[in-house]
């Protein structure tokens, strides 16, 4: 099989996928599912009962390192869903080839025939993902989250994506006013990497620097630019436009800016 990107590149895979087929029966309709490619091998065995274990084929007792769900691919409203689900989300979108969607079969053998060839160019350009059983070492420990965090944030819908900031931000201000040098890294990191996957000008820069500052004008510029980023992904702009002038005024009255 081969496969086409029409978002994103071969040479640099992101690990995680729109897959879409076109109906031989109708060639407007557009079929889908997600692939996803974890950074750590898992092996499967360890989390089956022994009396579930004749259940699973052998090659899924091996590892679940990647994986396309739902496994057969589902029938989408148009192919410009697709595009605008995955720009938001920054996949790549791989066109996989014209199967008759009504063989359940065939085309759930496709989409995993798709699985492997886009693992297998994964593979190429970024490595085999990490066995958990080979890591070892507190950096291969911080490697491995830092690789799942960069794939749940991408998965996230806007909505949890803020939530996860609000949590941070609240690490980042406990790990600040503890003294915890390693832990205000850590929040650090996973915000920048969080803000990777907001697809506004998010300004998360200067939330950090306002949680690091101190001072009670840059506690609440942090409040408002949290703040800013839900008014944003909510679309209120009259709210949006208030927080905007309250930030413009204590920053310029201050010397957080």
């Amino acid at each position: 099989m081969d496969i086409l990107f029409e978002r994103g590149s071969e040479n640099a895979p992101k690990g995680h996928a729109f897959v879409y087929f076109k109906s031989s029966l109708d060639p407007s309709e557009v079929w889908a599912s997600y692939i996803v490619i974890l950074p750590i091998t898992v092996d499967v065995t360890k989390y089956v009962p022994p009396f579930l274990m004749s259940q699973i084929p052998e090659a899924s007792m091996q590892d679940l390192s990647a994986f396309a769900f739902p496994p057969a691919p589902e029938q989408m409203d148009s192919f410009e869903l697709v595009q605008r689900l995955a720009e938001m989300r920054d996949d790549d979108v791989l066109f996989a080839g014209t199967f008759n969607t009504s063989d359940l079969g065939s085309i759930m053998m496709a989409a995993g025939e798709a699985v492997q060839k886009y693992t297998e160019m994964y593979n190429e350009t970024v490595g085999q993902p990490a066995a958990v059983e080979s890591s070892s070492g507190e950096g291969a420990l911080e490697e491995g989250i830092v690789g799942i965090n960069e794939v749940m944030y991408g998965l996230m819908s806007d909505g949890d994506k803020l939530s996860e900031l609000t949590s941070l931000v609240s690490k980042l201000r406990f790990a600040v006013d503890s003294n915890e040098e390693a832990l205000v890294k850590e929040a650090e990191t996973d915000i920048a990497m969080l803000s990777r996957h907001l697809e506004f000008d998010h300004k998360t820069e200067r939330i950090v620097e306002g949680i690091k500052h101190g001072s009670d004008d840059a506690r609440r510029l942090t409040m408002l630019y949290v703040q800013r980023c839900y008014c944003i992904v909510q679309e209120d702009y009259i709210m949006l436009g208030n927080v905007e002038e309250q930030i413009a005024a204590i920053e310029a009255g201050s010397d957080t800016g």
